[in-house]
C-alpha cells in the first residue's frame, strides 16, 4: 500500500482501536495524531466463584504487545501494592526504555500509545462534556445508522439541520438537569425587557432553560429558531446573544432574523471575533477555535458581509474586550468559565469597577479595540430595510 494513513487517537482509544494504532506506527505505515490512547492491553477472563452472593474472579490471562515489542497496558492497575508484590514485569512500563519503530524511530511503552503528532484536548464547555459523558453523541450515531444504513455506502456524509434537530430531539428527551453559564445572566435580561413594556419571545435548545423562562411568564420556544412560528415582521429587535459560531448555516438564521423584523427593526448581536488580538496572543492555542462547538468563525468585515447579504443596512459594528482569562486558558489548557466570579476577567472588572482611573484606562483600551477592530466580541447593530 502506498496510500498515506492518518490515524486519530485519544484517551477513549482502547483494546483493539489502541492494538491497531500501535502496529501501524510499528511499522511506519501510519502518522498518529491526537492524544496518547487509554492503555487498555491485558486479556481477561471472568470465573463464577460464588453465583448466590454474585462474586467473580477476574484473571489476566495475557497481555497485548505491538510489533516493536512494547505493552500498551498502562500500569496504574499495580499501584495496589497490597494485591500485587510481584513487579517483575515493572520495565513493561517503564517510559524511559527505547523501542524502535521498523524504520528506526525510537518509540516508548508506559502505558498506551504515544501520538506521532500530539493535540491538546478540546476545550469543551460543561454541558457538551455532559453530553459525552452520557454518550450521547455515541448512543445517536448508532441510532442513526440504524435507522439510515444507506450513509455507510456513502462516503463522507455532511451534518444536516435534519440530523440536529434529530439530536436536540435526543437531548431533550434525556431530560439533563444542567445549569449552563451565564444562565442567570439571560433570566436577567429577557426580565428587564419585560419590565420595561417589550412582549418577549425566545427559542432555546436546553429544555430545562425553557421551562424556567415559561415559569417567568416568558413565552419560549424549544429547538432551533422556526420562521414559522411567527408572522413576518411580528419583532421590533431580534437579538442574539453568542449564537451563530455554533451554527451550521450561520447565513440562513441571519436571513430568519431579517425576515422577523418590521421594517425599520433592529437586530442586536454578539459572536467571537476571529480576527481578536488574543487570537495573535495565545497562538494556534487560541480555545475559540473549538470544534464541535463552534463551527463558524467570523471577522468584522466578513459579518458585515453576510448581514449585506440577507438585506440587512445601516449596519454599525464595533468590537470590545480582551479576555485575560481566554488568553490564559488557551496557553495552559485550563479551563476559566466566562461567568465565574473567580477568574481572571471577573477580578479585573471588579478592579476596574472600584478605581476611576483604571476605568478611564479601559474606556482608552476599548475604544482603541473597535477602532482596530481587534476586541475579543463582535458587537453588531443592523437595521431591516424601511417598507418601500
Amino acid at each position: 500500500p502506498v496510500e498515506p494513513l492518518v490515524v486519530l487517537i485519544d484517551g477513549s482509544s482502547a483494546s483493539a482501536s489502541e492494538i491497531v494504532a500501535g502496529a501501524l506506527q510499528d511499522l511506519d505505515r501510519a502518522v498518529l495524531i491526537g492524544a496518547t490512547t487509554f492503555g487498555k492491553g491485558l486479556v481477561q477472563k471472568v470465573y463464577p466463584i460464588d453465583r448466590v452472593t454474585q462474586a467473580y474472579l477476574k484473571i489476566t490471562t495475557a497481555k497485548y504487545y505491538v510489533p516493536s515489542g512494547r505493552s500498551i497496558q498502562k500500569e496504574d492497575y499495580k499501584s495496589n501494592t497490597r494485591i500485587f508484590i510481584d513487579h517483575s514485569d515493572s520495565l513493561e512500563y517503564d517510559a524511559a526504555v527505547n523501542y524502535y519503530t521498523q524504520n528506526g524511530r525510537v518509540v516508548h511503552g508506559g502505558g498506551g500509545i504515544k501520538p506521532d503528532i500530539a493535540m491538546g484536548e478540546a476545550d469543551l464547555d460543561a454541558f457538551v462534556q455532559g453530553l459525552y459523558a452520557r454518550a450521547l453523541f455515541f448512543r445517536f450515531t448508532v441510532d442513526y445508522l440504524s435507522n439510515h444504513p444507506e450513509v455507510k455506502t456513502r462516503g463522507e456524509t455532511a451534518v444536516t439541520p435534519e440530523m440536529l434537530g434529530r439530536f436536540a430531539a435526543m437531548v431533550s428527551d434525556e431530560a439533563i438537569q444542567f445549569e449552563l453559564p451565564g444562565e442567570d445572566h439571560l433570566h436577567s435580561f429577557l426580565d428587564v425587557a419585560r419590565e420595561r413594556g417589550w412582549d418577549v419571545h425566545g427559542t432555546e435548545y436546553d429544555p430545562r432553560m425553557v421551562e424556567a423562562c415559561r415559569a417567568r411568564g416568558i413565552s419560549m420556544e424549544q429547538g432551533p429558531l422556526d420562521p414559522g412560528n411567527y408572522e413576518p415582521g411580528s419583532f421590533d429587535v431580534v437579538t442574539s446573544f453568542e449564537v451563530l459560531e455554533h451554527l451550521l448555516e450561520p447565513r440562513t438564521e441571519l436571513g430568519h432574523f431579517r425576515s422577523l423584523l418590521r421594517p425599520g427593526g433592529r437586530l442586536y448581536l454578539t459572536t467571537p471575533n476571529f480576527n481578536a488580538l488574543s487570537r495573535h496572543l495565545a497562538g494556534p492555542a487560541w480555545n475559540i477555535v473549538n470544534y464541535p462547538e463552534h463551527l463558524n468563525y467570523f471577522t468584522p468585515r466578513s459579518l458585515a458581509r453576510t448581514l449585506r447579504a440577507v438585506g440587512f443596512q445601516r449596519i454599525a459594528i464595533r468590537t470590545t474586550g480582551i479576555s485575560v482569562s481566554r488568553i490564559r486558558s488557551s496557553r495552559t489548557r485550563s479551563k476559566q468559565e466566562n461567568v465565574d466570579p473567580g477568574n481572571d476577567d471577573q477580578r479585573l472588572r471588579h478592579a476596574i469597577d472600584g478605581n476611576a482611573a483604571l476605568r478611564l484606562l479601559k474606556r482608552s483600551a476599548d475604544g482603541m479595540l473597535t477602532a482596530s477592530l481587534r476586541g475579543d466580541t463582535i458587537k453588531v447593530s443592523a437595521e431591516a430595510p424601511a417598507a418601500q
